[in-house]
């Protein structure tokens, strides 16, 4: 009965972020859900099922395909479509129904960087340090700091940050970065770990 009422509950989160989206960007989630590079272990959702699916339909393949990962996929999806106001909207209302199901992980099945993704990318100030240690420790390539630096706001720099060389890179990527955030944005570090209360709530 848990599992069924906090899939109900899943359903009904990612079907109100939908229904944020005009037909236009509905167009552009489910191109980007039929032809987006899924994260290992993600199978495809079948074009057939997809092209002519309405919002619901889309959330219900979803919650079926990808189980316990469609929050996950679908603020993937959402990210590379610079929609993060609706990133930030859902990923509250993840965090306050993985606490109201008293849903549980260990803090290192989720990584700090992935946990406060969105406020580090609206809030990361000294971005410059940043990818000047990350070209150091061989985290990024010359030639993607170079098109990081070239871009011209600091969240964007975040973004393209985020969405290359920090997915690419995986664990390893992640923990270098956290290393780097602990001495270049050490107060924003501390108010984020404040912020997680000792425990990382996710539905795993």
């Amino acid at each position: 009965m848990k599992q069924e009422s906090t899939m109900t509950s899943v359903h009904s989160q990612l079907l109100e972020t939908l229904e944020e989206l005009g037909s236009r960007d509905l167009e552009k989630f489910k191109h980007a859900l039929l032809h987006t590079k899924m994260k290992e272990g993600l199978p495809k959702i079948p074009r057939n099922q997809v092209e002519t699916a309405d919002k619901d339909e889309i959330v219900k393949l979803m919650v079926e395909i990808y189980g316990q990962r469609c929050v996950e996929v679908t603020k993937d999806i959402l990210e590379r479509m610079n929609r993060t106001d609706l990133v930030g909207k859902l990923s509250e209302s993840w965090n306050l129904l993985c606490v109201n199901h008293f849903i549980f992980v260990s803090p290192s099945e989720v990584h700090f960087v992935d946990k406060h993704q969105c406020d580090l990318k609206a809030n990361v100030n000294n971005i410059g340090p940043i990818l000047d240690k990350l070209l150091e420790k061989g985290v990024i390539r010359q030639e993607v700091y170079d098109q990081i630096r070239d871009t011209p706001t600091t969240q964007e720099k975040m973004r393209k940050l985020f969405r290359g060389p920090l997915k690419s890179g995986g664990q390893k990527a992640k923990d270098v970065f956290y290393q780097i955030l602990e001495k270049e944005e050490s107060y924003l570090v501390d108010d984020l770990k404040r912020k997680e209360s000792g425990a990382g709530a996710i539905w795993n």
